[in-house]
């Protein structure tokens, strides 16, 4: 009778935490593909804005989040698309890195379990045509078939 008890208080306490995990994955998920959302709407002039829409989101998923615990990258990058080096002869692109991490505790059987969340991109901020001449110079010393 007493290892019956046992074993029930075991897969209770077992339920409980798989249901907490589960909780904490949605949240983490959820969480995630708010900061991925806006990764679109960061510039200089809007990082405060995206912090704060980030605090307001995390609370109503049940998140305790401080604006210092998410930090906000946005700065120059020579990085390009497959586009636009397709297209570096005829324009010229001005790119920026974008990341937003994330980091906070999550409650788990009374202990606090750390989760970090990072989601970054390559935003295009500016893209220059060619000036006629440079057009005309990038045609003439292209290889010809």
């Amino acid at each position: 009778m007493k290892s019956a008890i046992g074993w029930i208080v075991v897969l209770v306490l077992v339920g409980y935490a798989m249901a907490q995990v589960a909780g904490i994955v949605q949240v983490r998920s959820a969480l995630g593909q708010r900061a991925e959302h806006y990764l679109d709407f960061v510039d200089e002039k809007a990082l405060e804005q995206v912090r704060e829409d980030l605090v307001r989101d995390a609370q109503k998923l049940g998140v305790k989040l401080a604006p210092a615990a998410i930090r906000i990258v946005y700065e120059d990058t020579d990085k390009r698309s497959v586009a636009q080096y397709a297209t570096r002869k005829i324009a010229e692109f001005r790119n920026k890195h974008v990341a937003i991490s994330v980091a906070y505790d999550a409650p788990l059987l009374g202990f606090q379990w750390r989760q970090e969340i990072t989601r970054s991109k390559i935003k295009q901020v500016q893209a220059i045509s060619r000036s006629r001449s440079e057009l005309e110079q990038a045609v003439e010393s292209a290889p010809r078939f």
